[in-house]
């Protein structure tokens, strides 16, 4: 699913089964993961921003994976 706007400027967008959510400052772009604590991006650009938090989306979950493996 695209990133839908609302009037608030933010937009909410599926990624995988996750939602992000973007909001537009003055100068910038920021973005987090309801479900994923921590899992951040501030960009120049929508794209930047965009770009920036799928990059982290699956560096959180490659870290999820790996502590999950180092446990058992």
């Amino acid at each position: 699913m695209k990133a839908e706007p609302r009037e608030d400027h933010t937009y909410i967008e599926q990624y995988d089964d996750h939602i992000i959510v973007y909001d537009r400052g003055p100068t910038s772009w920021g973005a987090f993961v309801e479900d994923l604590p921590t899992c951040v991006a501030v960009g120049g650009t929508f794209e930047e921003c965009e770009r920036l938090i799928k990059e982290g989306i699956m560096v959180y979950l490659d870290e999820l994976h790996h502590q999950g493996s180092a446990a058992s």
